[in-house]
């Protein structure tokens, strides 16, 4: 490759606008790749490291939701890139293909790309990956049975929807009506799954809320309810149902103020840049 350094928006302060920065190209070890990236998501954790929520070290490259095309490879993930093999978590999760190794999603030491470690927001990223395993970048997307948006362009993009994704009804949060609107829907005294559960109903949350989920302690123990942390389940959700989401794209050069535009109340979709 002819230069040695790139382009990359960078968090230098809590709060303040990004850098667009010129800095060193990624060095990827053995069991590494480089990455043009080619499209970056922001979404709702990047706006809480923006905040400093997470305590990242500064400066950083934000972003964990890359897209791109591999450059160089290394001579023997950008999420997750290895594991410290010394904490509890790689003491107890094992990996369920490979029983003699750590899960690396609970490593306790692990790097999070754009979280504590530089992601996506750049020309180029470096990417782990551990030999003769199959890599893959995945985005997050929403096809719920019942779409609640407190916003009137959420709802109008939920009732937009290509007619296999469309939601069977679209509600507005802030009605008064919208408890007895979801439960004549769903019937059976609520929805199986999410929101409003009917007895033995499942929640699976997705989202980061800094003040964490509240739920009803008397509806937890005696409508027997289920709250199970799983990535995997929305992972194969958005796989089955072909699930894609509606983006803006902003050119790298300028995303300085992403932050600012993600908070813009009639934002529609997702926030993508591009190099």
């Amino acid at each position: 490759m002819g230069s040695q350094s790139m382009k990359a928006l960078r968090l230098v302060q809590y709060g303040a606008p990004y850098n667009l920065e010129d800095n060193p190209i990624p060095t990827i070890s053995d069991y590494q790749l480089l990455v043009k990236v080619g499209a970056a998501g922001f979404c709702h954790t990047d706006h809480q490291i923006y905040n400093g929520v997470y305590n990242s070290p500064l400066p950083v490259t934000p972003s964990h939701e890359p897209a791109g095309t591999i450059v160089a490879v290394g001579q023997n993930m950008l999420n997750f890139r290895g594991v410290c093999h010394a904490c509890v978590g790689c003491e107890v999760a094992l990996d369920p293909l490979r029983p003699n190794e750590p899960d690396t999603r609970f490593c306790e030491n692990k790097e999070n790309a754009g979280v504590n470690a530089d992601g996506a927001f750049a020309d180029l990223a470096g990417a782990g990956i551990e030999p003769h395993l199959p890599i893959g970048v995945i985005g997050v997307g929403g096809h719920p049975t019942v779409a609640i948006d407190n916003r009137p362009e959420g709802r109008q993009l939920a009732s937009e929807l290509p007619t296999h994704l469309r939601p069977g009804k679209v509600v507005d949060y802030n009605s008064l009506k919208t408890t007895k609107e979801v439960v004549e829907f769903a019937g059976g005294g609520g929805l199986a799954a999410v929101l409003l559960l009917r007895p033995h109903g499942v929640c699976v949350p997705l989202g980061l809320p800094v003040e964490g989920f509240r739920i009803s302690a008397c509806d937890m123990i005696f409508k027997e309810l289920i709250v199970r942390g799983s990535l995997s389940d929305m992972m194969n959700f958005v796989a089955e149902k072909g699930v894609r989401s509606h983006v803006q794209t902003v050119k790298l050069e300028e995303a300085m103020d992403l932050p600012d535009r993600y908070m813009d109340p009639h934002l529609k979709g997702r926030l993508v840049v591009v190099s």
